[in-house]
């Protein structure tokens, strides 16, 4: 679900799918890492700083890696191994002749691509928020069913109103449909056909009269689906049927 939302987020960064895994990869992060991705980390910057910048590393200071390494930790805490592969294979790098090399030279080419980083991951743990709200609003809304079904079991009622369909559609779908055999269901959905046409047969009148200037009668617009499983409910109510879960 999480996907979906994320291919159609015209809020998020506008990178790559390859670009954006890698982002997310569940790699070990600079700040606080291991000596191990230390190493590889450092080793990638002697390389980068030997390929794409045209230096021999053994010229530069002895403290420029490891200080590189530690601007790295303090400014992108949240880099990782991978983000530095990322970064330089596809920076254009610009060599200027007879020049050495800084270490906010080295990490210029970071800085876009970690907003965008940022950008990402603030973006998806926005929707993780607003998807778990969602799923908590659809399980309060199932237990508000839930409980108003057995409310009307205790009142001995049959009578669900059609004005709460709303959570006959979920209460139908959560907990009586395995109740019903097939041809039960076919004869529910029979009747639903028949008061959707009534339904709509009033609507109809409705227009004319109110054309004529005419009092309307209120009439409630339901689609099949809603009929039906108010239905279902009222059998089930009928039945008395305990309601399960699956």
């Amino acid at each position: 679900m999480i996907e979906g939302r994320v291919n159609a987020n015209e809020n998020l960064p506008n990178i790559s799918k390859q670009a954006a895994e890698i982002m997310l990869s569940d790699s070990e992060p600079v700040k606080g890492c291991s000596l191990d991705t230390k190493s590889e980390i450092i080793s990638q910057l002697i390389k980068i700083t030997s390929i794409l910048y045209g230096l021999r590393p053994e010229n530069l200071h002895e403290d420029f890696f490891p200080a590189c390494f530690k601007a790295i930790c303090e400014r992108f805490p949240l880099l990782t191994a991978k983000d530095i592969g990322r970064i330089f294979s596809s920076a254009q790098i610009e060599k200027k002749q007879g020049t050495s090399l800084t270490r906010d030279e080295l990490l210029q080419p970071i800085a876009g691509y970690y907003n965008s980083k940022l950008r990402l991951i603030g973006e998806i743990q926005k929707m993780k928020r607003e998807e778990e709200e969602l799923l908590k609003r659809v399980q309060e809304h199932e237990n508000e069913a839930f409980r108003m079904y057995l409310e009307f079991l205790k009142k001995d009622s049959v009578e669900w109103p059609f004005e709460m369909a709303g959570f006959a559609l979920t209460i139908a779908k959560n907990h009586f449909r395995h109740y019903f055999k097939q041809e039960e269901k076919e004869i529910l959905t029979a009747e639903a056909i028949k008061i959707l046409q009534e339904n709509e047969r009033k609507v109809r009148i409705n227009q004319e009269r109110t054309l004529k200037g005419e009092p309307i009668e209120k009439v409630l617009i339901l689609t099949k689906s809603s009929i039906y499983a108010v239905l279902m409910v009222r059998e089930a109510l009928r039945r008395k049927l305990p309601a399960v879960i699956g």
